[in-house]
């Protein structure tokens, strides 16, 4: 994962990170950009980020305070941060918006079970309460689905679904 925004993303910051194998031994890597690509990186795979040194710059207090406060009030007005949430979905694809190639196949606000694709924004999953992690999965499958027979755009998972996960790595 290379959390982000259209800001930037974690990759920007990240000068080295501590893993854990699956053997349970610690490891130390030093990154450079070639670690990563969009909402991907390549050093972790089978490992657990357990810490990281961040590179940052000094900045005036009040300036970054504004930013951020400018910033979670956008996420507020357009995000379901109020719902307990799978969050960012899918990521975008080369020259679409992945929320609003759901809204135009018509699935925000679509539900299955206690899990629904979110009215504020279609590129988030929304637990209604006691939501499984079958109803996101459905959701999940189907918006692909959706999206790729009507726009002809196939959706990625910007998220990693552990259990899929397995499963690939396994068959």
């Amino acid at each position: 994962m290379n959390a982000g925004t259209h800001l930037g993303s974690f990759s920007n910051v990240t000068q080295k990170v501590f893993l854990v194998n699956q053997q349970g031994e610690a490891e130390e890597k030093v990154l450079s950009s070639d670690d990563f690509s969009y909402r991907a990186q390549s050093f972790a795979k089978n490992k657990i980020i357990v810490g990281g040194v961040l590179r940052l710059t000094h900045g005036n207090r009040e300036e970054m305070e504004a930013k951020v406060r400018k910033m979670m009030a956008e996420r507020k007005a357009t995000q379901p941060l109020h719902s307990p949430n799978f969050g960012s979905v899918f990521k975008n694809p080369v020259g679409f918006s992945a929320g609003k190639l759901i809204v135009s196949v018509g699935l925000k606000g679509y539900r299955v079970g206690n899990a629904m694709i979110s009215p504020k924004h279609a590129n988030f999953i929304v637990n209604l309460g006691g939501a499984t992690a079958k109803d996101v999965l459905s959701l999940v499958d189907h918006a692909k689905k959706t999206v790729k027979e009507c726009k002809g755009v196939e959706l990625q998972e910007e998220v990693v679904i552990a259990s899929r996960a397995h499963s690939a790595r396994h068959s």
